[in-house]
């Protein structure tokens, strides 16, 4: 399995509108456990992510990295290291209109499934 390639169509988790806009696809490859930190250092639980993805997804105009402006949202920087049978950690850096930041996730396969257990973003200096 290319994982790498795996990470790069995932990431940055929920903004791809390919993998659900719905409850019941973001509730199937986020972990039940799952938490993060958000780049501002706040700390926030799966159900707050999967609302806050929701409420994205309800403005008509926005596509997740597809959104206006066209081309605007670059990853980079892919690494992965696997921590353990089926978990891995990957980093990039994702580059937007307004800020560049660096990304940490852990994501466990579960036979077919991935699932995201943890998503860090921390701002970068340009």
């Amino acid at each position: 399995m290319d994982f790498l390639a795996e990470f790069q169509k995932r990431e940055p988790v929920f903004q791809h509108p390919e993998f659900g806009r719905t409850r019941q696809a973001f509730e199937v490859y986020t972990h039940r456990a799952f938490y993060g930190i958000d780049s501002y250092g706040r700390l926030y639980d799966r159900e707050q992510a999967i609302t806050t993805a929701i409420a994205m997804y309800k403005d008509p105009n926005y596509k997740g990295i597809h959104s206006w402006p066209e081309g605007t949202w670059e990853t980079g920087k892919f690494q992965w290291t696997a921590l353990g049978h089926s978990n891995y950690l990957v980093t990039y850096i994702l580059l937007t209109r307004n800020q560049m930041t660096r990304r940490t996730s852990m994501w466990i396969r579960s036979n077919s499934t991935w699932q995201i257990a943890y998503h860090q973003s921390t701002p970068m200096q340009p």
